[in-house]
């Protein structure tokens, strides 16, 4: 993912206080990262890769929080 050239940025609408939103692009992939904007959030990360371009379509869906450098899986779909 180093070698992906990242796109977007904060998509935190400008009436919405107490959280944050950030959504990044890069060749098929979708990141987005939310978290209550207080002391150690738990952050809520979705990555969603679609590869339609393949000879077999698929997606790849992974969700899980981050909080305190630790890294949790919450959710993961693999479809055709």
């Amino acid at each position: 993912m180093n070698n992906l050239v990242w796109t977007g940025g904060r998509a935190t609408p400008h009436d919405i206080v107490g959280s944050e939103t950030y959504i990044y692009y890069a060749r098929g992939w979708n990141f987005t990262m939310t978290y209550p904007v207080i002391p150690q959030p738990v952050y809520s990360i979705t990555a969603d890769y679609k590869a339609p371009d393949v000879g077999i379509p698929y997606r790849v869906i992974w969700e899980g929080t981050w909080q305190n450098q630790i890294i949790n899986e919450t959710d993961y779909v693999f479809a055709q």
